[in-house]
């Protein structure tokens, strides 16, 4: 499945809108989303690269051998907002 970036920065409003602060992990977003881990996090570091996702600190997570962990943790910054046309 082929998206653009700004239909993805949309869901990615969509996902965050109203609901945690604290930022979301890629698995979060994967599975708020639909799409897979590694998906998710190539669209985190291009975001991130564009100044439009932001690292929002780190998350404890349970690993799959019930082990807690750090995780980092995401949130879109508000500089998506389109320009007006000059």
């Amino acid at each position: 499945m082929s998206i653009t970036t700004d239909e993805w920065l949309a869901e990615l409003e969509r996902v965050c809108a109203g609901k945690d602060a604290d930022g979301f992990t890629v698995r979060e977003l994967a599975d708020a989303t639909g799409h897979g881990a590694k998906w998710c996090r190539d669209r985190v570091r291009l975001g991130m690269a564009a100044g439009l996702i932001v690292r929002a600190g780190a998350k404890v997570v349970e690993g799959i051998d019930g082990t807690p962990r750090y995780a980092p943790a995401y949130r879109h910054t508000k500089k998506a907002q389109k320009k007006a046309p000059v």
